[in-house]
């Protein structure tokens, strides 16, 4: 599979281009969501531009394991998504670091675009530090993310959940996250 490189990227321009490019790869998504999505790229304002760009150039370089494997999709989705929350929040994520935004915006793509002020509310800024704080890649911090959201019910939650991310080991994160999807897969076909 070839690899897929926005570091040449220098313009929203160039980025719509990649993205077009590879359009095939990102077909799955409701038509809906990827051209708010492409919108949200597209119709970016100048002054939130060059700050998005250094987000693509982050997801890029992180999402790109080893000179023969490329996480292809993830880095389209999480770009899309990422366009999406500068365009409609960037008052809300202008703080969040790089990899923050990265790991909001993967998890996020999954759900319509309407529902990203809610998913803004349940992984807010503290949560998403912390799982940045605990984890090296981005196979990791999908595991708390989905540990995070299976466990958490509402705002009382978020200080005990909140100190279990402090206080357990990431390894431990990844073998509950485990069992979490097999419970998944197990609801899912009982569908």
């Amino acid at each position: 599979m070839e690899c897929l490189n926005f570091n040449e990227a220098k313009t929203i321009s160039d980025v719509c281009g990649v993205i077009t490019d590879n359009i095939d790869r990102v077909s799955f998504l409701q038509p809906e969501n990827l051209n708010y999505h492409y919108s949200s790229l597209v119709m970016m304002d100048e002054d939130k531009q060059e700050k998005f760009m250094d987000f693509v150039h982050f997801v890029d370089v992180s999402y790109f394991l080893d000179s023969h494997t490329s996480l292809l999709r993830q880095k389209l989705f999480t770009i899309l998504a990422g366009a999406t929350y500068y365009c409609d929040f960037y008052d809300q994520i202008s703080s969040y670091t790089n990899q923050e935004l990265a790991i909001l915006s993967k998890y996020s793509i999954i759900e319509p675009w309407d529902s990203y002020s809610e998913i803004l509310m349940r992984f807010p800024q503290p949560v998403l530090s912390l799982i940045v704080e605990k984890t090296n890649n981005t196979y990791e911090s999908d595991d708390l993310i989905l540990w995070y959201d299976y466990y958490f019910n509402g705002e009382e939650d978020r200080d005990f959940l909140a100190h279990q991310l402090q206080a357990k080991d990431v390894d431990q994160f990844i073998c509950e996250s485990f069992i979490i999807m097999d419970r998944i897969a197990k609801e899912m076909g009982k569908i």
